[in-house]
């Protein structure tokens, strides 16, 4: 029984489209895991009145809504939809969701007896500026993202940049709507969902917020009774200092091990004939390539008659056959050399004075009387004729086969070592040496530097935008060393996770920086805004307190939106998952564990006289344009 594995040259490109086609059905796993969730926790579980169970569904398609509204404007203009970009709808819909546990997180917290729309300005104002400070974070970081060589991370950031855009947008315009409706629902006492029934005054768990809105809800009482008290413990806080000390110190060792190969085993489903190729091919050869990746040598329009043209030609073949990268044994496809050949058998055309080249207005006929014998015809597809001119070559190419490459160091070599040989031809145009598989080892070779580029301008950028929206300075600093921590701690976990460094992983990376700066940016702001006549350890747990829940709610639908990931049919999405699985972890860690600590012994002050005058020269301002 013969087994046979196949692979062309378009069989990635194909079972890329493939793999991650097969897997939208997803979507709707996370969409319904969401608006589950969502229904059951934006507002008051159970409650008849106060459960926000309209709200949290309207939510989810504004989000959806804005997300096709940026997609729709990102083909407009021409931008490519490329197979990545399927996956951001799972992000998107679990980060998109934070902004409104943060704007209702903030209309719970505003003084009951004003009126609703006074107490949603006051919404806007503190929870506003809380998501623009995430929101400028995640667009900045990723338009930085986007000055990338790499085409595939480019366009990712593109359709990122627009749809967290969009989602902004609407949070501060149809969200805020939304939950007005709500509250006047509430105030008029109509039940959620069903807004032809009234609520009884009698029903205890049915009293509306607008009248209890003082109340803690049960995840501010743990955070603010239980978990806050626990966590600033002394010993407790030196355990949590130095354990995530230690985290971090082992990922910067892990971190040195990241390797940057790009396997195209990735771009297949588990059940593809392409993946039954490559690993039949690395099990019996060693690598995907079988150790055999053919190159070809490109010349294009010159005087192929001339004699210091083919000797041209001659040096870079015998410099590329001569180097350490092209296999000698395997021989090479030499059309030009064939062809002086067959010419010298023949004895019938001109050649040179010293009889090595094929010269003169003999070369086309000779060249096509070679063409036409039936041991030749291998080398048609080799030489490009001009469009009804068969006396013009517009193009010709030397075909050979590279030695057994197999790692990312060797692949980068061959890249390198051909490229060099090519531009040292004094021929124009510049022959150059190709093969598709140079863009996966053009990849491997600007990964780092093009990664740790966008990671330093997404870091510094970040912090920029900290420094002119948090409310103290020690807190841009506070918010660089978690920023910094976190980066090292998300650089090792590739190597624990057995992840390369590519063009996934660094989308991945990319869009980390603005993510984790939402799990500390929203308790950095409200620490900094409360009275400094209170202690650090009572403001970290008064800021634990209000901004823990819609923070742990943050991380919650993350983890939610990314879960149906896992149980994909294709590695990228697996990839996915995993990685956002440490950004979850590893930020929200950092986010909710260490930076109350780092701020009940460390934290930064500021007058409180200060924010309450930003705050009332704003309200006075607004007032005064409505006057």
């Amino acid at each position: 029984v013969l087994d046979v594995y196949i692979a062309t040259a378009r069989s990635s490109d194909d079972e890329l489209g493939a793999a991650v086609g097969n897997d939208t059905f997803l979507f709707a796993f996370a969409f319904i895991f969401m608006i589950i969730f969502a229904s059951n926790t934006l507002g008051k579980f159970g409650s008849q009145l106060n459960g926000r169970v309209l709200v949290a569904n309207q939510d989810i398609f504004v989000i959806i809504f804005s997300t096709g509204a940026a997609y729709g404007l990102m083909l407009s203009i021409g931008i490519p939809f490329q197979s990545l970009v399927q996956v951001l709808p799972f992000l998107l819909v679990g980060i998109g969701i934070d902004s409104a546990y943060v704007m209702a997180a903030g209309f719970d917290r505003s003084d009951p007896s004003k009126p609703i729309e006074d107490r949603m300005y006051e919404t806007g104002f503190s929870s506003g500026m809380s998501i623009t400070v995430t929101t400028l974070t995640n667009i900045v970081a990723l338009s930085f993202g986007s000055m990338t060589k790499i085409q595939a991370v480019k366009w990712f950031c593109y359709y990122a940049v627009t749809s967290f855009f969009f989602i902004y947008l609407a949070h501060l315009t149809v969200f805020i709507a939304i939950l007005t409706l709500d509250a006047k629902r509430v105030e008029a006492r109509r039940a959620d969902c069903f807004v032809c029934m009234n609520v009884k005054e009698t029903d205890e768990n049915s009293k509306g917020s607008l009248e209890n809105s003082d109340e803690r809800s049960r995840l501010q009482r743990f955070f603010g009774d239980i978990y806050g008290p626990a966590l600033l413990k002394p010993y407790v806080s030196i355990i949590i200092v130095l354990l995530f000390v230690a985290m971090s110190s082992i990922s910067g060792y892990l971190s040195t091990m990241i390797t940057t190969e790009f396997n195209l085993r990735i771009l297949t489903s588990d059940d593809s004939y392409l993946r039954e190729f490559y690993d039949v091919s690395t099990e019996l050869f060693g690598s995907n390539d079988a150790g055999r990746v053919p190159t070809s040598l490109y010349v294009g329009k010159v005087d192929y008659s001339s004699y210091s043209v083919q000797e041209e030609i001659d040096r870079l073949v015998e410099a590329l056959f001569d180097s350490d990268t092209i296999d000698e044994t395997l021989g090479k496809e030499d059309w030009l050399a064939e062809l002086r050949t067959f010419a010298n058998l023949t004895g019938s055309f001109n050649f040179s004075a010293d009889g090595k080249y094929l010269v003169g207005s003999s070369f086309i006929p000779a060249l096509h009387l070679f063409l036409s014998q039936s041991q030749f015809k291998r080398f048609e597809d080799d030489i490009i004729f001009g469009e009804n001119d068969n006396q013009t070559i517009l193009f010709s190419r030397i075909n050979f086969q590279h030695n057994q490459l197999g790692n990312s160091d060797k692949e980068i070599n061959a890249l390198e070592t051909t490229q060099e040989i090519a531009e040292t031809s004094t021929l124009e145009p510049q022959p150059f040496v190709v093969f598709f598989a140079y863009q996966f080892y053009d990849l491997n070779r600007i990964i780092v530097p093009q990664t740790v580029q966008g990671l330093l301008f997404a870091l510094v950028a970040v912090l920029i935008i900290c420094s002119v929206m948090l409310v103290h300075p020690f807190s841009v600093f506070m918010a660089a060393l978690l920023l910094g921590m976190i980066i090292v701690n998300l650089l090792g976990s590739l190597v624990w996770w057995n992840i390369d460094l590519n063009s996934v992983s660094a989308i991945n990376l990319t869009m980390a920086i603005g993510l984790v700066i939402d799990y500390s940016a929203h308790i950095l702001h409200y620490f900094g805004t409360l009275d400094h006549t209170l202690s650090r350890r009572e403001r970290s747990i008064l800021a634990l307190q209000e901004m823990g829940p819609p923070v742990f709610m943050g991380i919650c639908t993350t983890l939610l939106g990314v879960i149906p990931l896992a149980f994909a049919n294709n590695e990228i999405f697996r990839t996915f998952f995993r990685q956002f699985l440490t950004i979850v972890f590893v930020g929200g860690s950092h986010g909710m564990i260490l930076l109350p600590v780092l701020l009940a012994y460390v934290g930064p002050s500021i007058p409180r006289n200060k924010t309450t005058k930003i705050a009332a020269d704003l309200k006075a301002s607004v007032t005064d344009a409505e006057v």
